[in-house]
């Protein structure tokens, strides 16, 4: 299991240790032999401390740390991975993290230097989708003197910001904590989650180890896809979670739960559940409704679960309580790929002048 949280004081010490190792690997010889030469591990050592309201790490689950991320302002300064992690997808949860920092921080756009001659860093970053943006001379300060360091200049939107369709990299999924009376909804939602991550798409859930919550992320881990948990502090305790996923953010109460999920997914698809699945889903559509989230809606209707639900709603359209293009505007499928076409069909479209119910 994989934790991703602000750094403390304690985790210095290791993001030091990890931030030289990860410096000197991926610049070396890219860069002014004099910068190169202050860059020593004691220096690492003294200027890490200071940083640590900046930074946000990631740690297994006996403690190591595997990676972290620093963010200034609208800069993601530095990360960096433990070679252990390569590979394991935490490098993508926390530029993913970073970026979720730059938005709340109100800017548009996030961005950050590449030293131009680490090739594996630059693929790493166009595989996230970054934009090369050209030559960046990065003045770096050390040791009393300051060198220009050859990097390449990266930047990504901010989810919200464009206007037009994007594609979808992750889908928040909500669905029961339990399998309910029909095995064969069991079997449906695993494909779902192999589906997805067959299709390169990573899978946010609520971090269960149970029920539809188990089968959805199973599938999605059986296929190799990235799979990111959001928790309550208080589920894990009970044991309610699971501890192999790609990534999991254990947060304090049910709000955080929902926002958080919101911020690392670009679409929603609701699944068979029950009151909470209802609530979570209503909660985004209505969000979607009034303007405080764009990122699409849909319900994947398998075995007709919610087929009276959606026509119970357009009651409340003929009591004119809800107006009929947002009702419209939900996907419903009874498909994967049909939820997904319909789902990237309105990324981009922004709802938020349906301000009146």
């Amino acid at each position: 299991m994989t934790s991703i949280r602000p750094a403390a004081a304690g985790d210095m010490a290791a993001v030091a240790d990890l931030w030289h190792e990860g410096w000197h690997s991926g610049h070396a010889g890219h860069v002014p032999d004099g910068l190169t030469a202050v860059r020593t591990l004691e220096a690492f050592h003294e200027r890490t401390p200071a940083r640590v309201d900046d930074t946000t790490v990631a740690v297994g689950d006996d403690g190591e740390l595997l990676g972290f991320v620093m963010v200034v302002d609208d800069e993601v300064e530095q990360l960096f991975v433990s070679p252990a992690a390569r590979g394991s997808g935490v490098a993508g949860v926390l530029l993913d993290e970073a970026v979720r920092r730059v938005a709340a921080a109100g800017h548009p756009v996030a961005w950050l230097a590449v030293v131009a001659g680490n090739a594996r860093a630059r693929r790493f970053y166009e595989k996230q989708g970054w934009v090369d943006e050209g030559d960046l001379a990065y003045e770096v300060t050390a040791a009393g003197r300051t060198w220009t360091s050859p990097c390449r200049r990266y930047t990504t939107r901010i989810a919200g910001a464009a206007t037009v369709a994007r594609p979808i990299r992750r889908v928040a999924v909500f669905c029961a904590s339990s399998p309910g009376v029909d095995p064969e909804l069991s079997r449906q939602v695993y494909d779902v989650g192999r589906g997805l991550a067959e299709r390169g798409i990573g899978l946010v859930y609520g971090g269960g180890g149970h029920g539809l919550m188990r089968e959805v992320s199973q599938g999605a881990l059986d296929a190799g896809g990235e799979v990111i948990g959001v928790i309550p502090r208080s589920m894990v305790e009970r044991e309610w979670g699971r501890d192999d996923l790609t990534a999991l953010h254990v947060v304090d109460t049910m709000h955080e739960r929902k926002a958080l999920m919101a911020e690392l997914a670009d679409a929603f698809l609701c699944l068979p559940g029950g009151l909470g699945t209802l609530e979570e889903i209503l909660e985004v559509w209505s969000w979607r409704y009034i303007g405080f989230n764009d990122d699409p809606v849909g319900f994947l209707d398998l075995g007709g679960t919610w087929t009276p639900f959606l026509r119970s709603l357009r009651g409340l359209v003929d009591a004119g309580f809800i107006r009929p293009e947002v009702l419209d505007d939900v996907v419903v499928a009874d498909d994967l790929d049909d939820a997904l076409t319909g789902l990237v069909a309105r990324t981009g479209a922004s709802f938020g002048d349906k301000l009146r119910g």
